[in-house]
């Protein structure tokens, strides 16, 4: 389903992105950092806003400071925990209702981060773990039955 209200303009997004390359020094995507977008938080869009505008206040080389709010210091594996909790908090009790689950997300600009984030997050869901597997296709399916 499609909200206009629960979505950030994409101009917003590349001027995120951008800053994040000029702060950086790196021309990975968001300068190579871990980025979780706030859906439908005003406070995050219009900081965004703010950014891509020009507004929001900055130092030396065009610097901006990210709000003490928005970033988690980082303390080693401990900060993953943190990053997870904050964007997964009670998962165990929520693991089945499908609004919390679609609303959250961690955007990373490696896989490699995307691999172990899912990996941690997926060993908190209670219950046994279950791998389904899929095909591209069907061996000697004469009648077509699978395409």
């Amino acid at each position: 389903m499609w909200d206009e209200a629960t979505t950030a303009h994409r101009y917003s997004v590349e001027a995120f992105d951008t800053t994040m390359r000029d702060m950086t020094g790196n021309e990975k995507p968001f300068g190579g950092k871990i980025v979780i977008m706030g859906v439908g938080d005003t406070y995050y869009s219009d900081f965004l806003m703010r950014v891509g505008d020009g507004n929001e206040p900055s130092w030396a080389n065009d610097m901006i400071k990210m709000p003490d709010d928005m970033v988690i210091p980082w303390n080693g594996e401990d900060s993953v925990s943190q990053l997870i909790d904050a964007i997964f908090p009670d998962l165990a009790d929520n693991s089945k209702d499908q609004d919390y689950l679609l609303n959250r997300e961690l955007i990373t600009p490696l896989n490699e981060h995307v691999d172990k984030l899912n990996d941690r997050v997926v060993s908190m869901f209670p219950g046994e773990e279950h791998t389904y597997y899929s095909f591209d296709f069907v061996e000697d399916d004469f009648q077509n039955l699978y395409l």
